[in-house]
């Protein structure tokens, strides 16, 4: 795709993907990418696993990209290619996608580490897709984006338990915040505390090894703590191919706004909350759509 360099005043581009000469075609990187800041709505960035300098990804210059709203970061790379390639988390941190971003879906990575810090600095973030990212154990604290709306992970093998990582919330933020504001002699509410304060609809999705889904448990045993707000808005739950996945975490049960609950191929579950002989039908029995196939 060399060339396009030079069209600094391009508006569209769907897909963009870095090769080598070795790919049988003409090379590509990411600082191709550097002049295109007009680019508007979405783009996607494939074969990422082809970068062999991070400061390619920076080079890109993606935060630069002012009208670009949508972006897609694949890191599969071209089956041809024998190049030693660097880390999934190297890029990733390197790429600094806009600030502005609204949809943000990621594929196929394969990071060692937690999410890089710029992913939750995207505060205007309102869908987020995690797909086949394998090697992440702990979900990032996505519940600290206050913005989102949609959030979907699949095919996390690694993931066996979800537990307040995923919410942002820390055990002793409450005290941390109270001892902040009666430094400067201020008085501070629990309700001030709150985790995904604009999720509708959150979808999981071929979490073959995932058993446990912290309960909240770690919230008790303090009455400051039990006030704080968890996923207020929500609307859609799904859990689909999760067959070791045991219960949900007490706090969707305190949920008034929760209109739909689908669970499909997740067998334990399913018992868990069949109609009327489930332990857990009582706690869900509210919810105006049920689906539950097993």
């Amino acid at each position: 795709m060399r060339g396009l360099e030079g069209l600094s005043s391009l508006r569209e581009l769907d897909a963009f993907y870095v090769s080598g000469s070795e790919d049988g075609g003409e090379v590509s990187n990411l600082e191709d990418l550097k002049n295109l800041n007009h680019i508007q709505r979405s783009l996607e960035i494939g074969w990422l696993r082809n970068v062999t300098d991070p400061e390619d990804g920076k080079k890109a210059e993606l935060k630069s990209k002012e009208h670009l709203v949508d972006l897609t970061l694949e890191f599969s790379r071209t089956t041809s290619s024998n190049r030693i390639t660097i880390r999934d988390d190297e890029v990733l941190e390197a790429l600094e996608p806009p600030p502005i971003l609204e949809t943000l879906r990621i594929e196929h990575y394969q990071g060692i580490r937690e999410f890089p810090s710029c992913i939750m600095s995207l505060t205007k973030l309102k869908v987020v897709t995690l797909w086949s990212c394998h090697k992440i154990e702990n979900l990032p604290p996505f519940g600290k984006l206050p913005s989102l709306e949609f959030l979907n992970v699949f095919f996390m093998d690694e993931v066996i338990k979800v537990g307040h990582e995923l919410l942002g919330l820390q055990i002793d933020d409450r005290d941390n915040a109270k001892t902040r504001k009666e430094s400067k002699g201020e008085m501070v509410s629990p309700s001030n505390i709150i985790a995904f304060p604009k999720l509708k609809r959150l979808y999981f999705g071929g979490m073959e090894n995932w058993e446990e889904w912290d309960d909240g448990s770690w919230t008790r045993g303090n009455e400051d703590k039990t006030n704080m707000s968890i996923m207020p808005c929500l609307r859609s739950l799904g859990i689909f191919d999760c067959p070791k996945l045991k219960a949900l975490p007490d706090y969707l049960y305190q949920s008034t706004t929760l209109e739909e609950l689908q669970i499909n191929s997740s067998p334990i579950l399913a018992k868990h909350f069949q109609e009327r002989t489930g332990k857990g039908w009582p706690n869900i029995s509210h919810t105006p759509n049920i689906r539950i196939i097993n």
